[in-house]
């Protein structure tokens, strides 16, 4: 069975690669895809096709901040609203934002592994007591996600929340038997279109990449691990 397990942990890996760096390509969707290899899959343990999954999404999680940091580059007029990463991508220190991200990913799947026997066992406590709030939990961070916007952007994003309620509702209640391939092409066109418009539209002129830049201190790693962990 190890043998098994380690050979879909490498294809897992290969997927999780392929999925990061192409924009458009989710670990959903290439799950998806999966099911219709499960004939294919049905002289391998359970563990093994897990482990698959879980490599995929590892590795997809670790890599797909390369494409996020240089592909959704913004305009120096709108780097204040975009994340950390594009702000360091237009000083020069693009190459550092993912050297930083994947430490701090490498990090926090550390932290998840010492503390798995605590809180694989605490978890399902804490589920259990917000499990009928969590409707409530979301409305209010979408509230506040709302409110925060500045000025005409409070109406766009009311547009935009609204519409994407319309479309969960009409997937989510689809005609079809099987909605995984409704999810398919939703996955592709959510994930990837609205980031290659949003390149395509930019006139962003990125400045020279600095390729060296020292180490982080220990404290700053253990730190920012332990805040992204939770």
């Amino acid at each position: 069975m190890l043998m098994e397990i380690l050979m879909l942990t490498l294809i897992g890996v290969l997927g999780g690669i392929f999925a990061g760096l192409m924009p458009g390509i989710h670990p959903n969707t290439l799950i998806i895809l999966l099911f219709g290899f499960l004939p294919l899959l049905a002289g391998y343990p359970i563990e093994a096709i897990v482990a698959l999954i879980i490599s995929m999404v590892v590795t997809n999680t670790l890599v797909s901040y390369i494409p996020a940091v240089f592909l959704g580059a913004p305009e120096s007029e709108t780097a204040l609203s975009t994340l950390p990463g594009h702000r360091l991508l237009l000083q020069g220190k693009g190459l550092e934002a993912v050297y930083l991200t994947v430490i701090g990913c490498i990090g926090v799947v550390a932290l998840f592994v010492v503390t798995l026997p605590i809180t694989i066992n605490i978890l399902p406590f804490i589920y259990a007591g917000i499990k009928n709030y969590i409707p409530y939990l979301l409305m209010a961070i979408v509230a506040v996600m709302v409110l925060t916007e500045k000025g005409f952007q409070k109406i766009w994003a009311i547009i935009a929340f609204g519409l994407s309620g319309i479309l969960g509702f009409i997937v989510l209640n689809s005609f079809l038997l099987q909605p995984e391939y409704v999810f398919f092409p939703l996955f592709t066109g959510l994930f990837g279109t609205s980031t290659l418009l949003l390149s395509l539209n930019s006139k962003t002129k990125l400045v020279k990449q600095n390729k060296s830049f020292g180490f982080v201190e220990r404290p700053v790693v253990i730190l920012g691990s332990i805040k992204g962990f939770l």
